[in-house]
């Protein structure tokens, strides 16, 4: 019987200070975000180098496991050095992924396609499912749900232009709520990551965007209730039980607080609009 080997994360490091001229970031390291640089920069003025960066040996060089960002300030501050953990030259690019995610968790600043390779090592590292991968990477639940927004609602064509342009889960979940047009989605990632259109204008266009969706109307009576719903043409039931789940939520709050049932319209109108 072959035993799969789990991917190694406490390998012994040795510590020492490291010049800058000699790192380089790892191939498909996401791009500097220098109000974050400028911040570290300050933080590491004021208090010094609080954690270490991270590197893997690499012939003469070293590749920056861990601490693109830190190092990018060092050198913003005009130091020569940085103190570094000394990583193994065959540490692999999946050690690097979970030694990367048992030190930092959830980077908001990071790539969607970056979260979702971390959560992928971890699914592998661990022989289990999604979400009991990002539970063992201590993946914040408003972190997951907006992923999982991302990949059920981002069209496949939109969803590859997203990775192309690593942008971060944030912005891809404002765009996949604002649009379930695919070419709307590419126009706005494309906008996004050239600097012409942020988080803010996308929602705000999203908003702005007459609806132009076809519709289904759903009547039903459930003993002597009756319902009747209009939905998107385009829905799946995933989305629909949400909404449902929703309007439950909310006639729960009213019956908690004793609201007479003729006046529920009301007050579920007045919610929507506040």
């Amino acid at each position: 019987m072959t035993v799969e080997r789990e991917p190694k994360v406490d390998r012994a490091t040795r510590r020492k200070r490291v010049l800058i001229e000699l790192l380089d970031p790892l191939p498909d390291a996401r791009p500097l975000d220098m109000d974050h640089v400028r911040t570290l920069a300050e933080s590491i003025r004021d208090h010094g180098l609080l954690q270490p960066i991270a590197v893997v040996e690499h012939h003469s060089r070293y590749l920056i496991g861990i601490g693109n960002h830190r190092a990018a300030a060092h050198q913003f501050l005009g130091k020569t050095a940085v103190e570094a953990d000394i990583w193994p030259a065959d540490t692999t690019r999946e050690e690097i992924l979970l030694r990367s995610i048992h030190e930092n968790h959830v980077r908001v600043d990071e790539s969607f396609e970056t979260t979702l390779s971390r959560i992928h090592t971890l699914m592998a590292a661990h022989g289990v499912g999604f979400r009991e991968a990002a539970k063992r990477g201590k993946f914040r639940k408003s972190h997951l749900s907006k992923i999982e927004t991302v990949l059920k609602r981002l069209k496949p064509k939109a969803l590859a232009c997203l990775q192309e342009h690593k942008l971060g889960v944030s912005i891809a979940y404002a765009i996949a709520r604002g649009s379930d047009d695919e070419d709307t989605q590419i126009e706005w990632i494309k906008q996004n990551a050239a600097g012409k259109m942020n988080r803010s204008a996308i929602e705000k266009a999203s908003k702005a965007k007459p609806c132009r969706m076809k519709t289904v109307t759903l009547s039903t009576t459930i003993d002597d209730v009756a319902f009747t719903v209009t939905l998107p043409k385009e829905f799946d039931y995933e989305r629909l039980k949400d909404r449902i789940r929703g309007l439950s939520s909310k006639v729960g709050l009213q019956a908690k607080r004793n609201t007479p049932i003729d006046l529920l319209p009301r007050f579920l109108d007045a919610e929507e609009s506040a």
